[in-house]
């Protein structure tokens, strides 16, 4: 529910913890925060100037009028995105891809979510040194890019960075094509999980439990 902000605090407190306990790089995952921020806060910012009721209260700021129930959801939602992103980037940051991947599979996740994801990743990096290697090639022929007539030249590397993902996307279909590679879902093996694990999951269960229980 909204306003329950002790609660916030506590997840908040438990999300630091548990990066400190996976030793967690903490500046690498507020980075990753920051750099998801202007979704979510994008729309943060238009609650206050919602009315959301005949009962809410108008707070005077200057020129604008805010709605006091806008602005605490927007709070709140502020709040809940960024703890959600941020328990997100520090999963990134710990574990890695055929490590989620394994723990969706054991959580019962659709098969063709986690083969998409992971062809998504993987193809994803695929285009990174692309990009890095046409930057390369850009900068060795003395390109500037600080005028407003360089954009032309800009927008021909986009365009090429374009059509080279397609044919190197059509490349990486054939050579799956040609290993027996039929569109099936993809699978990773499983391990067991340790009894430190365990008694993680169990004491993360019930904290969210107490927490929800308990009058804070």
């Amino acid at each position: 529910p909204r306003g329950q902000w002790a609660v916030l605090g506590v997840y908040g407190a438990c999300w630091l913890l548990l990066c400190l306990a996976l030793a967690a790089p903490l500046l690498k995952v507020l980075r990753r925060l920051l750099a998801a921020s202007p979704f979510f806060l994008l729309l943060a910012v238009l609650l206050p100037f919602r009315p959301l009721g005949p009962q809410d209260h108008a707070i005077a700021f200057g020129p604008l009028t805010l709605s006091a129930a806008g602005s605490e959801q927007a709070l709140d939602m502020a709040a809940k995105a960024s703890l959600s992103v941020a328990c997100v980037a520090a999963l990134a940051a710990t574990e890695s891809l055929a490590g989620i991947t394994r723990g969706m599979q054991r959580m019962g996740a659709p098969a063709l979510f986690v083969t998409l994801m992971n062809f998504t990743f993987r193809y994803l990096l695929v285009l990174r040194e692309e990009t890095l290697r046409m930057k390369r090639a850009r900068d060795a022929r003395a390109f500037g890019g600080r005028w407003l007539w360089h954009a032309r030249v800009v927008g021909l590397m986009i365009g090429s960075l374009f059509l080279r993902s397609i044919e190197r996307a059509e490349r990486v279909q054939q050579a799956m094509a040609s290993r027996g590679y039929s569109g099936g879902a993809f699978s990773v093996s499983s391990r067991a999980l340790s009894g430190a694990e365990w008694l993680l999951i169990a004491s993360s269960l019930m904290l969210f439990v107490a927490v929800r229980l308990l009058p804070l």
